[in-house]
């Protein structure tokens, strides 16, 4: 079953507006309409251009990837940036075209009040930030720290940087 993720990754009751808009997006009830349609295939997943978004959504669709039985595929056939990188660390068999590019960062949010709150929001950022470090952790075997600090420093990786973190396959 052939998945094309592009544009923006949200959650399910954001679906509507974007398609009523046109805009491209990708939620996790996409993935799972995708895979009851291809319950004895593997997934064959193109990551076009797809800019992240949602963390939480990314988590879930990457989480429905990793649990469809008969396996994954896919390609980063542009870009794979925040919440998309972290969506394809869940694609079994991972390649990247040579012009591609991964962005990873630190999880960001909005928050207003006054001290206590952004003491708050601080520490739940981190937490975010730790969870999500997982996912590249999971793909490639490096130290959650090495993961962190790729996050902290804003990464955009070539095929071949990815390639030599073991971020992707091929």
């Amino acid at each position: 079953m052939k998945i094309n993720i592009n544009g923006y990754i949200i959650p399910n009751e954001y679906k509507r507006v974007y398609d009523f808009f046109g805009m491209e997006s990708c939620c996790p009830n996409d993935i799972k309409t995708a895979k009851l349609k291809s319950v004895n295939e593997p997934l064959d997943i193109t990551i076009g251009t797809c800019y992240g978004g949602s963390i939480f959504a990314g988590s879930e669709i990457g989480s429905e990837i990793a649990a469809h039985e008969p396996g994954s595929s896919g390609r980063i056939m542009g870009l794979a940036a925040s919440a998309a990188s972290v969506l394809a660390m869940y694609i079994q068999h991972l390649s990247m075209a040579p012009t591609a590019m991964m962005m990873v960062h630190n999880v960001s949010s909005e928050a207003e009040g006054d001290y206590h709150v952004m003491d708050k929001e601080s520490t739940t950022l981190k937490n975010c930030n730790k969870a999500l470090s997982a996912a590249y952790v999971l793909k490639s075997g490096m130290p959650e720290k090495d993961a962190l600090k790729m996050m902290d420093e804003t990464s955009w990786l070539t095929a071949q940087q990815a390639k030599e973190k073991g971020l992707i396959d091929e």
